[in-house]
């Protein structure tokens, strides 16, 4: 299953403790939608699992705090302040599921190494530099830094 891997990556499995068990992403379909149901709705992962790219965490808390301003908004219709929140949230997990699809494109595929640097480095292309704690020197120690 792994004869077209680099040695660097097939000694990380040999290296485990047991058996390595390859393990399949479950994702929720791209503008998965319900019909509003009273006294209930859902958030995070429950209500919109997709391929795991970095957006999960920050999706579930984005929908708990909408979900909290929408109930607190409407204090007297609870069931429309949540369909307003699923409403919105709807259209924004569609958008990052298409989004989080599509980079599991980029990386789960028969050239997924090459696509990936290829991937980061037309998104870098742009940006400007960024000096982090090294200074922008990626062989200089960390220096400790205080806030202004």
């Amino acid at each position: 299953m792994y004869a077209d891997w680099a040695p660097q990556l097939t000694a990380l499995i040999d290296a485990c403790d047991g058996p390595f068990t390859p393990r399949t992403l479950t994702v929720l379909p791209v503008g998965l939608t319900w019909p509003p149901t009273a006294g209930v709705t859902l958030l995070g992962d429950a209500a919109h699992l997709m391929p795991p790219v970095g957006m999960g965490a920050n999706m579930a808390m984005l929908d708990a705090a909408e979900l909290a301003l929408a109930l607190a908004a409407d204090r007297t219709d609870p069931f429309a302040a949540v369909r307003a929140y699923e409403t919105a949230m709807f259209e924004r997990a569609a958008t990052a599921a298409r989004a989080s699809a599509a980079v599991m494109d980029i990386v789960i595929s028969r050239d997924g190494a090459r696509n990936t640097l290829d991937f980061f480095q037309s998104h870098d292309a742009g940006l400007p530099d960024r000096p982090g704690p090294s200074g922008g020197n990626p062989d200089a120690p960390l220096q400790e830094r205080s806030l202004p």
